[in-house]
């Protein structure tokens, strides 16, 4: 038998082709059997190749053994046999292309006493409808077939079932893993809510301290802007003073100049009188009497008068040097007013970007910016600076000038 598939059909198993005539003796019939036992029956063909009815081996070995059966079926034509059992002619027909599962169940589906009876399989060429070709298929046959089938499938079935089970292993571990990491996730997730919540808590002090920041901003913008103004209206207030010192100085100097030719004036009339004096007191030699005496008396109020025209001279050049002296100090503290002041220049320029960059930051943080106006009278510009600066080196240079002065 070949190998059988739950796929396969009647075709594929061993068929019986043993057929007769209907004028055959039913003495060669048995004969027949007689020599092959595997014979399960015999197909009655007409001359038209047509199915005229099946006899199986038991029921003709039933039939023979009553009375007189021998007699009238031996010696006369199998036709007899089917006169008189007209089941023989209504055999159960299947086609070669059934599928065995099926030719079971329908076999089984038969009255009880045509259960074992052989099967008339019937075929069928496609292109010639007409002719048919009949075989015999034993019942045992069939059912050994169906049982190989059976087994067949059962084996498939163990193999698919351990494959089964082997696949349920699988799912099972993938079951333990995925609830292993639905586990993880749900812990992750607990993370993520806590780290979530913990985001949420930052983010609000984080806006509050922002709001902190903007007003902080404010004020230092506020508060920074009022230093820069006073700090920018002292370095004017030191130009403006440094300006009133070098002009002072100026007049001072034109004193002093003033002061130096009258004490020049002084000592050279101090000297006119000296000679003068030595003269008449020559001439106060070389007289004598009553004139003489009052010339003595001139010569000595000369000689007061010479004495304080030098005290007056010395005084006066006294009074010129400490007036230098002044005049120096407030130089040097105009010079060191004039260095501060560039140095505050310098720091203002510099505080002033970052009050520019903190606005801008403030601004850019803030939603709705309505505390922080946009006052351009509040920001030192450059060009303000640089007159700042064109003052300081104004006045530097006044001083430099006046210093060189004092010096000479």
């Amino acid at each position: 038998m070949p190998q059988l598939t739950s796929h396969s059909t009647l075709e594929e198993l061993w068929l019986g082709e043993y057929q007769v005539g209907p004028d055959t003796l039913g003495s060669a019939i048995v004969s027949r059997f007689e020599q092959q036992s595997d014979l399960s029956g015999v197909l009655i063909i007409d001359q038209a190749s047509m199915l005229m009815g099946m006899v199986s081996r038991p029921q003709l070995y039933q039939e023979l053994g009553q009375p007189f059966a021998i007699e009238l079926f031996l010696k006369r034509p199998i036709r007899t046999f089917l006169d008189v059992n007209p089941s023989c002619c209504n055999p159960f027909i299947l086609s070669y292309d059934e599928r065995i599962d099926k030719a079971v169940r329908l076999s089984l589906d038969r009255p009880p006493e045509e259960l074992f009876e052989p099967i008339v399989v019937e075929f069928q060429h496609p292109q010639l409808p007409d002719m048919h070709s009949y075989f015999l298929l034993d019942c045992h046959t069939l059912l050994v077939a169906h049982s190989q089938i059976l087994n067949i499938v059962n084996d498939r079935m163990q193999r698919q079932t351990k494959v089964l089970a082997r696949e349920r292993r699988k799912v099972k571990a993938y079951t333990k893993r995925l609830e292993a990491q639905q586990t993880e996730i749900q812990e992750r997730n607990l993370l993520l809510e806590q780290q979530k919540q913990q985001l949420l808590s930052q983010s609000e002090e984080i806006q509050i301290l922002n709001q902190r920041f903007i007003y902080v901003g404010k004020v230092l913008s506020r508060e920074g802007k009022k230093a820069f103004q006073a700090t920018f209206a002292g370095v004017n207030a030191i130009c403006q003073n440094t300006d009133q010192i070098a002009s002072i100085g100026k007049m001072l100097e034109v004193e002093l100049e003033t002061i130096d030719a009258a004490s020049t004036l002084i000592e050279k009339v101090s000297r006119q009188v000296r000679q003068l004096s030595i003269q008449a007191a020559i001439a106060i030699n070389k007289q004598k009497g009553y004139e003489v005496s009052g010339f003595g008396y001139i010569v000595k109020e000369i000689g007061y008068l010479i004495n304080q025209t030098r005290e007056a001279g010395r005084q006066m050049r006294s009074l010129a040097d400490r007036f230098r002296e002044r005049v120096d100090v407030f130089t040097t503290s105009a010079r060191s007013g004039t260095s501060v002041a560039r140095s505050l220049i310098g720091e203002i320029e510099q505080a002033a970007i970052a009050l520019s960059a903190l606005e801008k930051l403030v601004q850019d943080n803030e939603a709705n910016v309505s505390g922080i106006p946009d006052d351009r009278s509040l920001v030192i510009r450059a060009q303000e600076m640089e007159q700042l600066r064109q003052k300081l080196a104004k006045a530097e240079g006044a001083l430099a000038n006046l210093r060189q002065t004092m010096v000479q």
